[in-house]
């Protein structure tokens, strides 16, 4: 019988690759065995074996074992890299469900870091994640899901969004996109900066941030808000850089990490940002982060280096740990000292501190004593009260002030002015008072009497809530009403500044509800300054007509200066606030 030599090599191949798949699955059953057993090394010779074969099937499991094992030292002296490389091989293999193990597990390594070879990448994380989960991998998907909250992955995934797809000329100049704004004309305006912002402006990053944030005729987005926010931080813009890391300790839309937010405050503070020392204080006295431990020694520092800079948070901050001994010794004298150079900064909550603990009210940077011991005001939520109550108003102090532009200026006041409506009674809807409010605390609220005058039913609907109100406090001579509010505001007026402190000539902003147009920004000067009946006003030309009653009178840093009050029919632009410190007096008997 004659055999065909062609088909008996073929048939000693199939017999000899037979016994190589025995050979190999032998070793890899016997590799499995052994890790099991907890006899790691001969796990790792027989594993490696296995690996000699580039077209074994299960050559992916023995990769992913040994690298576990490099990575641990389990049977083999401790090699990362080799790890790693070992996880990037099987990543990019051809089976599907061992890529998706290795893509997440080097997920999670870009995300958390490896000592001295992989720092902390989120961007690079990510892109891991979003490789397992287009095979199918739900763990990866929770993990990107996670991740794409950080501004910088949410620019890295959206970059056609936020960088120039094309080499159009610009609509304008930046100057030409203010001039938009303060005309009302906010789709041009935010066609302007949207330009400049794509093609790397700092400044106009910053500005679309708060586009965004306001819902400035965009729909409100606070993802995209803290994104161009982060990309102005990145392009070097302080107050980006101040946002940033309030964002990172303060914000819901992104997560919380102390960490960031530190490195954001020490770039702003690097450039000058007095008020970055004070939050850098507060990341050490209330961390949020796992495993950070309070250090109230290192806050205190941080707030006396604030305190020295001019700000009056750093100044309330200390004065609240000499009041309550926190590893400063107790002291009523350097409290109450601290707190009153606070107060005379505009800083609201170390005014109410004097009042509450010294009995001291301060009016035009004179004290006034005598005055009844008051309750504190309802607290925030635990979280707000360590990041924000214990901060108090973010004061500008007068020799560091930093201008801001319209945009800013509307962005970061206008959530705290809004429009109120009284009703004489429920059932008489046709019976209705209409004006405009400023949230000056967590619950009280100011505005003009002649408003309320003959009401009993006092709400507003800010933003998608429905909030109500009863009478706190009023004095009809000074037309200013206090109201107290059924739930806390979402945002609040943290600045004032004195009367005697104005000059004619100043540009001023006033936010009220003109017609029932809420949220309605208007600019002049101060045109006067009258003292009548012993009541100091402000004269303005900022328009102020009939529903602005009650509204915010500003300055040029979006310092409350007065309540616009009420305007002379047929004048020109005889418009009148009165002075923030008339009010002031009504809110402490409101506290009373």
């Amino acid at each position: 019988m004659r055999v065909n030599p062609s088909r008996t090599v073929i048939l000693a191949l199939l017999i000899v690759m037979a016994g190589c798949q025995y050979v190999k699955d032998t070793q890899f059953v016997d590799a499995s065995k052994a890790y099991k057993q907890g006899n790691y090394s001969k796990a790792a010779r027989q594993y490696s074996k296995v690996l000699e074969s580039k077209d074994y099937d299960e050559r992916p499991a023995a990769q992913f074992q040994l690298a576990e094992m490099f990575f641990k030292g389990r049977g083999v002296a401790i090699d990362k890299r080799r790890a790693l490389s070992l996880w990037e091989e099987v990543a990019e293999g051809n089976d599907r469900g061992w890529a998706s193990l290795a893509f997440f597990k080097l997920g999670s390594f870009a995300e958390t870091g490896v000592s001295n070879i992989w720092p902390i990448d989120r961007v690079k994380a990510a892109n891991y994640y979003a490789r397992g989960v287009a095979l199918g991998d739900e763990s990866a998907a929770k993990r990107l899901g996670h991740l794409v909250r950080h501004p910088d992955v949410f620019v890295a995934r959206h970059m056609d969004e936020f960088s120039a797809g094309n080499k159009s000329h610009a609509p304008a100049g930046i100057g030409r996109g203010i001039e938009h704004f303060k005309a009302a004309e906010y789709e041009k305006a935010f066609s302007v900066f949207l330009w400049h912002a794509r093609n790397g402006n700092a400044t106009a990053q910053r500005t679309v941030s708060i586009f965004y944030a306001g819902g400035l005729k965009t729909p409100k987005d606070l993802q995209r808000h803290a994104a161009w926010n982060y990309l102005s931080a990145f392009n070097g813009d302080r107050k980006a850089q101040f946002r940033m890391g309030l964002l990172y300790r303060q914000s819901d839309h992104i997560p919380v990490s102390d960490k960031d937010a530190e490195k954001w405050f020490k770039a702003a503070l690097q450039q000058g940002e007095e008020e970055a020392e004070n939050e850098l204080g507060l990341i050490y006295l209330y961390p949020y982060e796992s495993g950070r431990k309070p250090d109230a020694l290192r806050a205190a520092k941080s707030f006396l280096r604030a305190a020295k800079q001019g700000s009056s948070n750093g100044m309330l901050n200390l004065a609240d740990m000499y009041l309550k001994g926190k590893v400063l010794s107790k002291d009523r004298d350097k409290a109450k000292r601290w707190y009153l150079l606070a107060g005379k900064r505009g800083n609201l909550t170390a005014r109410s501190r004097l009042y509450e603990h010294f009995q001291i009210q301060l009016d035009d940077d004179v004290e006034t004593k005598g005055a009844r011991k008051s309750s504190s005001s309802p607290r925030d939520s635990k979280r707000a009260e360590n990041s924000k109550n214990l901060a108090g108003p973010l004061a500008t102090s007068p020799r560091n002030a930093v201008q801001k532009s319209v945009v800013e200026l509307y962005a970061e006041l206008s959530p705290a002015v809004f429009q109120v409506f009284a009703l004489r009674d429920e059932e008489k809807l046709e019976e209705l008072s209409q004006g405009t409010a400023i949230a000056i605390s967590n619950r009280l609220a100011l505005t003009n009497c002649h408003v309320l005058e003959g009401m009993n039913v006092f709400g507003a609907k800010i933003g998608d809530d429905i909030v109500r109100f009863v009478s706190a406090a009023r004095d009809k001579v000074r037309d200013i009403c206090v109201l107290y509010a059924a739930k806390d505001f979402s945002t609040k007026i943290s600045k004032i500044r004195n009367y005697r402190s104005l000059k004619v000539g100043e540009k001023v902003y006033a936010i009220g509800s003109p017609k029932g147009l809420d949220k309605t920004l208007s600019e002049g000067l101060v045109s006067g300054l009258r003292l009548e009946n012993n009541i100091r006003y402000i004269q303005t030309s900022a328009s102020i007509s009939s529903g602005s009653s009650g509204g915010g009178l500003f300055d040029a840093e979006g310092r409350l200066v007065g309540i616009t009050t009420f305007g002379i029919k047929g004048g020109q632009n005889l418009n009148f606030a009165v002075a923030i410190e008339e009010a002031l007096v009504v809110l402490q008997k409101a506290k009373k």
